[in-house]
């Protein structure tokens, strides 16, 4: 039985504190853990909430929820009721069933994003802005299963990197300016593959910063972290920054940065640099760089588009949203199955490749 409930929810996140008294009380064999239960809404049309145990109950008990798991959490859920069974392995007796909600943030006072469309922001410099990289993301949407219409808009000048964002009323005014699902933040390549010692000083507050701006706009906004790629031939002022010394060496360095601000800001990232360097290992003829070597060609373009469009819509890519008159057929399968394969099935791991 339960012997107390305290619920309390805020910004789509439930607490739910309960003392459990199993059903065989009397019989000695039968413990009485204490469970704390955390559950995370969803937003509307979404299976996002998460249901989880955060009491250590150790290795004694055994956990059965009603749509088949077995372990301490459950997620991916769409609104609905969900239960869990939790058995005394030394006593199977001994059983409790605990029931609860999942929500839509929508329904419990959070800021509707629900609305029929789909809005993106993105907030970087040219390694966005060149081909047109966000109505890109937002024509292979088009064919996701996210509310239409997709509307995309940036805020992207030229060799721009997070401080200067961070510190420019047009993109603070940008960020208020709606209630954006996603807005996505591109960092300076250059910066991004400083030492660590000089990104904590020049790039990771910067980003806290524009987290904190985005999330004051709205906490139910998604943050996405566009992974660029690095220089072909590394950074040319390489020696105050000997990290970017090549393409491998700067290409690790972004990634590395990006990790961290991943971590630090808890937001997703599309690692589009490293997809590069994955597809390019299997197929070295792609031509994904601009003649200045930097920027990328309308391929590599497309191939962080769809990255980045993949992330967002958390679907497998379809072969048929590539631009057939930029790759051929086994250019677009190998693409879609890289993609596909390392952002899905850890193969190859992006985070060590």
């Amino acid at each position: 039985m339960l012997k107390s409930i305290k619920v309390s929810r805020l910004l789509g996140v439930s607490y739910l504190f309960l003392l459990i008294l199993n059903s065989c009380e009397s019989v000695p064999e039968c413990n009485t853990p204490n469970v704390e239960l955390e559950v995370t809404d969803t937003r509307s049309g979404r299976s996002e909430g998460v249901i989880e145990m955060t009491s250590d109950l150790g290795i004694n008990y055994n956990y059965a929820w009603d749509g088949g798991g077995v372990d301490v959490s459950i997620d991916g859920l769409a609104p609905g009721r969900y239960c869990v069974t939790i058995t005394q392995v030394d006593s199977p007796d001994c059983q409790t069933t605990i029931c609860q909600e999942v929500q839509s943030k929508e329904d419990v006072g959070g800021k509707d994003l629900d609305d029929g469309t789909t809005k993106i922001l993105f907030i970087g410099n040219s390694h966005t802005f060149y081909n047109n990289l966000p109505t890109t993301v937002s024509r292979i949407l088009d064919d996701s299963k996210l509310p239409k219409p997709i509307i995309v808009k940036n805020i992207t000048p030229g060799g721009w990197r997070f401080e200067q964002h961070a510190e420019d009323q047009r993109t603070i005014e940008m960020i208020k300016s709606d209630n954006w699902d996603f807005v996505v933040l591109q960092e300076n390549a250059s910066y991004a593959s400083y030492v660590k010692r000089r990104a904590e000083e020049l790039v990771y507050p910067f980003a806290e910063i524009l987290f904190d701006q985005v999330i004051d706009n709205n906490p139910d906004t998604e943050i996405i972290l566009y992974m660029t790629h690095a220089y072909e031939d590394g950074l040319d002022d390489c020696e105050s920054n000997p990290t970017g010394c090549s393409y491998e060496l700067m290409q690790n360095e972004i990634r590395r940065n990006y990790l961290h601000m991943g971590e630090l800001i808890e937001s997703q990232i599309a690692p589009a640099g490293i997809l590069w360097k994955i597809i390019l290992s299997k197929n070295e003829s792609l031509n994904l760089f601009a003649d200045d070597k930097i920027h990328p060609s309308r391929e590599g373009s497309q191939i962080s588009a769809a990255t980045v469009a993949t992330i967002i819509s958390m679907e497998r890519l379809k072969v048929e949203v590539l631009d057939p008159f930029l790759f051929d057929q086994s250019e677009s399968i190998l693409i879609t199955d890289v993609i596909n394969q390392a952002l899905f099935d850890g193969d190859p791991d992006w985070k060590l490749f």
